[in-house]
């Protein structure tokens, strides 16, 4: 009976080993091949991580002395001020974690706010086009032709970074200080909403673009999001309001503005309704950008089919990521805005394609026609498949146990 007990002993003892042995080469296995990939994952995050950091340092430095972000720096002589690209910019800023210079903006815009009786158009709550003398890098003159693009974009694209900052903070002091103006830019934006549940761009110009009703689309949810966290003196009246408005545009943007024939968006409808003529894909702007902003606003979700199916016609029109709507004169900007789209697209290749092309050619000097906005949208596009790859190293490693070497 002992002798039986020890042969099962050794007989046990030897499997425990050989499971072991078993584990620890599965876990070396496993070690190795996850660090490798882990390792792979952990540079492109570094890759994009950089870009975030270096695009937002320039931005920080074009930035003017009174917060003012330009359209590209100036220490001597004229710079100009859109708001509307200034917005974008600072949304890339708010992504690197530049707060200061994010709050120092935004201070800007809101002192820059027209009354009704300053605004052309009796709209309280706009602004215009700035430009600026800049002397020794300090902002000597400031005026105005009285002009803006629109009135929904502006008011759309400040409304989101302010929801954003509040939102990504916790700030909400400032929110409290500026509240007044934070409702006189949301009722300027919805100022410009029609009947139709459709944003028009200004009363000069009632003309309702797709570009701009998502970007008013974006707003209006954010503001709702941040209300009902942060609520302002009549919030719940507030929320209804645009929570209806939100119903209305979402109705809207798929009965009047979605060709369901030619399965594209239509790029707006002119002052009696009718769509604007559509040129074709190979019409880089507005016709076949205006096809991914409701992909960068959050009308559609990137898995939507429908999302897909544009963003691969736009692919199909442009080889954006080796910027040949630049190349061919198709465009007289870089257009980051293509970047950011195959960012939550997950385009991975496309995506490094063209931060490649942006890192050999236009980095070195920064030269024009890189301007604010453009960076902005840069960042947002690094910072999305940064937070990308994070996530596919946490798929792999969930333990944070596994080295990168």
């Amino acid at each position: 009976m002992n002798r039986y007990r020890k042969r099962r002993s050794r007989i046990l003892t030897g499997v425990v080993a050989a499971v072991l042995l078993v584990l620890m080469i599965a876990a070396a296995v496993y070690f190795h091949l996850a660090g490798a990939r882990k390792a792979e994952l952990y540079a492109k995050q570094q890759y994009y991580s950089a870009l975030v950091h270096s695009e937002a340092a320039w931005l920080c430095e074009i930035q003017l002395e009174n917060g003012a972000l330009p359209f590209r720096g100036q220490t001597d002589g004229t710079a100009s001020i859109t708001p509307y690209f200034s917005d974008i910019a600072a949304w890339g800023l708010l992504k690197a974690g530049e707060y200061d210079a994010v709050k120092a903006y935004m201070q800007w815009h809101f002192a820059h706010l027209n009354t009704a009786q300053e605004d052309k158009n009796g709209i309280a709550g706009t602004i215009y086009n700035y430009e600026v003398e800049v002397t020794g890098g300090v902002v000597t003159r400031e005026q105005t032709d009285q002009s803006y693009d629109s009135v929904d974009s502006y008011a759309a694209t400040f409304l989101k970074l302010v929801c954003d900052y509040v939102q990504s903070t916790g700030d909400q002091d400032f929110l409290m200080q500026h509240a007044q103006e934070f409702l006189a830019v949301l009722e300027a934006m919805e100022s410009t909403i029609d009947r139709d549940g459709l944003a028009v761009t200004k009363p000069s110009y009632p003309v309702k673009y797709l570009m701009d009703n998502a970007e008013v689309y974006a707003a209006l949810k954010s503001t709702a999001a941040l209300l009902q966290k942060y609520p302002l003196e009549g919030s719940p009246q507030i929320l209804e309001r645009i929570n209806g408005r939100v119903a209305a545009m979402e109705g809207s943007l798929e009965n009047l503005l979605w060709n369901q024939q030619e399965n594209r968006y239509e790029i707006g409808l002119d002052d009696k309704g009718e769509p604007l003529r559509f040129q074709g894909w190979h019409e880089f702007y507005p016709d076949a950008t205006a096809q991914v902003f409701p992909i960068l606003f959050g009308v559609l979700q990137p898995e939507d089919e429908r999302a897909q199916a544009l963003y691969q016609q736009f692919c199909a029109a442009y080889a954006w990521e080796d910027m040949a709507h630049y190349e061919t004169d198709n465009a007289s900007f870089y257009w980051g805005l293509s970047a950011y789209a195959g960012a939550l697209m997950q385009d991975g290749p496309r995506v490094h394609n063209y931060m490649a092309y942006y890192n050999s050619n236009i980095l070195p000097r920064r030269d024009y026609p890189l301007y604010c906005a453009d960076a902005g949208w840069v960042i947002l596009a690094c910072d999305q498949m940064a937070d990308y790859y994070q996530e596919q190293m946490q798929k792999i490693d969930p333990l944070g146990i596994v080295p990168v070497h």
